[in-house]
């Protein structure tokens, strides 16, 4: 405490799935992200178009989504470190088919 340095954002990435993925429609699909801060991580939240579907505060962070329709789903993982900065991953595009 009392510290004046910078607080520098967490990296946040998704691993699974890849970009340009199928995702089947029904069926429950793994969403994996992994995140890095020197403060630490205090939370990761996932997003399918912009809805949050869940928040994990420890590692691993994976989650299960299902997708309910076909069509182009953008997923992004937002990385919280202990300190307050915020970072969102770059998106994941999957397809519901």
């Amino acid at each position: 405490a009392g510290s004046s340095q910078t607080n520098v954002p967490p990296t946040v990435r998704i691993k699974r799935p890849a970009t340009d993925s199928t995702a089947r429609i029904g069926r429950p699909l793994k969403i994996v992200a992994e995140a890095f801060d020197a403060d630490g991580i205090a939370k990761v939240e996932f997003y399918v178009n912009g809805t949050s579907i869940g928040t994990l505060t420890r590692a691993s962070y994976a989650m299960q989504w299902t997708p309910r329709s076909a069509g182009t789903y953008t997923l992004t993982a937002v990385a919280e470190d202990k300190r307050g900065a915020r970072a969102t991953s770059p998106p994941v595009i999957v397809t519901g088919r």
